[in-house]
């Protein structure tokens, strides 16, 4: 008798254990946050979320207290530290610069991240975004992502500064036609991978000893001189005068003329053919 009820008590013991930890979708309840999509294949990418009410949007979404809904992303090239499928073990070259929710999508924006992996410069440049029609929240966890951890192992060192230096040119070769991967390590997402990425990187080392210097890049940020700071700040406070005036002068698109709210800065146009549009039920 005694033994059954140390057997109940402790199986009481579990399932209260059970309840009380979290779980894939509450990982954490505050921003920033990286949030596991999973798509088709199964396949697997994973989004920076530094928004606190689109972090809860999307805690609701995969908990299941609010309808399912698209998740779209506006595409960047570099993986930022955090982008890959852990569940086939790849590491994307590719992020999301802006993320959005919404109840329908366009047939271009749809695929898996393979898709995107396999011919980036067309995504990036010409869909511009990534809208997959199986994607579902999965996971929501803290953000332990680092600046220049390019293989995603927790640390910035000689073997992510090895990745870099593959790819790395003094005259900012375009990433596209480097090697396979070489657009994971482009840390300012400008299609090149150059001495800006280098400082960048090196700004987030983490091992004990310095990353060596590129004969090409400088060991120091460049520094400038008071004359030189004078004039920045005239050349600065002429850009944003005529900012201001530029931005006075811009007209208010019709409805129906604006991007989705995922779309990337950096979409130069869409294929000339007809899109599909699904929606969510």
């Amino acid at each position: 008798m005694i033994r059954a009820l140390r057997i109940t008590c402790l199986l009481l013991t579990l399932l209260v254990d059970s309840r009380a930890s979290a779980g894939p979708c509450d990982g954490t309840s505050t921003v920033p946050a990286l949030v596991t999509v999973r798509t088709a294949g199964p396949e697997q990418y994973i989004v920076r979320v530094v928004d606190q009410g689109r972090l809860d949007e999307m805690i609701d979404i995969c908990t299941g207290t609010a309808p399912p809904q698209f998740v779209g992303i506006g595409l960047a090239t570099g993986n930022a530290g955090y982008n890959r499928d852990t569940l086939n073990g790849n590491v994307w070259s590719w992020h999301a610069a802006t993320v959005g929710l919404g109840n329908m999508c366009a047939e271009i924006y749809d695929g898996v991240p393979s898709f995107i992996e396999g011919n980036l410069e067309y995504w990036v440049e010409t869909v511009g975004a990534f809208c997959p029609w199986t994607g579902q929240i999965v996971a929501i966890d803290p953000d332990s992502s680092i600046p220049g951890d390019f293989d995603i192992d927790g640390d910035v060192d000689a073997d992510d500064g090895a990745l870099l230096s593959v790819c790395l040119g003094d005259a900012g070769n375009p990433c596209y036609g480097l090697a396979q991967g070489c657009c994971a390590v482009d840390m300012d997402s400008d299609t090149d991978v150059d001495c800006v990425d280098w400082y960048l990187f090196r700004r987030g080392w983490t091992a004990p000893a310095e990353p060596p210097t590129p004969h090409f890049c400088t060991a120091a940020v460049p520094t400038v001189s008071t004359w030189g700071l004078a004039i920045m700040t005239l050349a600065l406070l002429a850009t944003g005068t005529l900012t201001i005036r530029t931005r006075q002068q811009t007209r208010i698109p019709p409805p129906g003329a604006c991007t989705p709210p995922f779309a990337s800065t950096r979409r130069t146009g869409h294929p000339p053919h007809d899109t599909l549009v699904i929606s969510r039920p």
